[in-house]
């Protein structure tokens, strides 16, 4: 029987036969001889009558036969001290168990072959799993172990502005790596990446630059080389009268060009025409705010003459399409009425040149007393032939019937029903009168 046991196996004997002396047989590959004979753990049974010897009777048992040779200088060693051979990667190993096929390489699946009762070593599918996504896992039996190679390509994002992304098994997978440095080394500038190539940006920023003074010019950024202060303001403003400067502490301390006009007659106002406000610097008494009085002149600056309430006694001013005038109220001859105001300089009797400043007197006139108005018009030199007293013009409004009299040669407005119509009358009577001011 055990001798069936052993030629299933696959096991060689080397001796030739069982003897009387029960030499032992050694299973071949086997390291140290695993002997067949008197201390096997079953008797032989040579003629198979399952009695005992050929001769029918139970022989004793013999001596223990010789260790045979060794099949291999690895057969049969014992790595893992289990008492059970090791199986050599080189060598097809015959087995009768499966512990004898253990080849110490962890990531393999260790069997004996029940037909062929040789060792089989197959790769565990998983066993070299590390759970990191970005290695590539795989069981090398040249090395008898795992092995678990990082894939960078694995880890890439595509995305260069963000780092070349590594796989670091240690650090659990994908790491991130430091982005692209694209600091030029100058303050002024936009330094950034651009998605996609990754080639770097330095943009720039003249705001980066301005110190927020006026005076020191308008600072600018220059690639590569930074800020550059500007030009200083040219505040020149075409007058050569005025003195032209920057001065730093205008606008609040931000800076501004200013010009200084002349200040002539010493009034603290400076010459309207170098772009002051005084409009007469040659006087002290003529300058912004000044005090009007009835003679022509313009004192407080405000573009016309005697144009406060009240300045010529007895009279209104009123201002219409540049010019000034004077309603006054005091009844007079029509001569008395040319007098006054050719007495105050600049001024003379009205004249009257279109419709609208007609319609103006008229209304302006009846808002002030009804009747009639003394106007520059008359015919005293020449009778029929109408004049103004100063300047000439050719415009007239004469109510219908109107020039009547040769005894009438003086101009009137809104003496007629209808406002704003002329009536000749005699210029002895007394009438309110307007005087006008170029």
């Amino acid at each position: 029987l055990l001798v069936g046991l052993l030629l299933a196996a696959g096991c060689s004997l080397h001796s030739s036969g069982l003897g009387d002396d029960d030499a032992g047989t050694e299973v071949e590959g086997v390291e140290g001889g695993g002997e067949v004979g008197a201390d096997a753990d079953a008797d032989v049974d040579a003629d198979g009558d399952d009695v005992g010897p050929a001769d029918g009777e139970d022989r004793p048992d013999g001596p223990d036969g010789p260790d045979g040779p060794d099949g291999d200088e690895d057969a049969g060693a014992d790595a893992d001290g289990d008492g059970d051979a090791d199986a050599d990667a080189d060598v097809v190993i015959e087995c009768l168990d499966p512990r004898d096929c253990d080849d110490g390489v962890p990531c393999t699946t260790d069997v004996c072959d029940p037909a062929m009762h040789v060792c089989r070593h197959e790769v565990e599918a998983g066993a070299c799993d590390d759970g990191i996504e970005c290695t590539a896992d795989r069981c090398d039996t040249t090395l008898r172990d795992c092995v678990h190679e990082p894939d960078r390509g694995f880890c890439d994002d595509g995305e260069p502005c963000n780092g070349e992304e590594d796989c670091d098994p240690s650090s659990g997978g994908c790491v991130a790596g430091p982005p692209p440095d694209c600091d030029d080394g100058v303050d002024c500038t936009i330094d950034t990446c651009e998605p996609g190539t990754g080639a770097c940006r330095n943009t720039p920023d003249d705001t980066r630059c301005d110190d927020g003074a006026f005076c020191n010019g308008t600072e600018v950024c220059r690639a590569g080389a930074g800020c550059v202060a500007g030009l200083p303001p040219a505040c020149d403003d075409g007058l050569s009268c005025s003195i032209d400067s920057c001065d730093p502490t205008a606008a609040g301390g931000a800076g501004a060009c200013v010009h200084v006009a002349p200040d002539g007659d010493g009034d603290t106002y400076r010459d309207a025409g170098c772009g002051g406000t005084d409009c007469n610097d040659r006087s002290a008494a003529i300058h912004p705010g000044a005090t009007e009085t009835c003679d022509g002149v313009d004192q407080d600056c405000s573009g016309y003459p005697d144009d406060a309430a009240g300045t010529c006694p007895g009279c209104t001013p009123f201002v219409h399409d540049g010019h000034l005038y004077q309603f006054c109220n005091t009844t007079v001859w029509w001569t008395t009425a040319r007098d006054r105001c050719a007495g105050v300089s600049g001024y003379y009797l009205v004249t009257i040149n279109d419709a609208a400043e007609n319609t103006f007197l008229a209304d302006t006139a009846a808002g002030l007393r009804g009747g009639g108005w003394w106007m520059g018009y008359n015919d005293r030199s020449d009778e029929g032939t109408w004049i103004w007293v100063h300047p000439p013009s050719s415009y007239t409004n004469w109510a219908p019937g109107q020039p009547s009299s040769a005894y009438e040669d003086c101009g009137t407005l809104n003496q007629m029903a209808t406002r704003g119509q002329w009536n000749d009358e005699g210029c002895a009577e007394t009438l309110p009168y307007i005087c006008e001011h170029d």
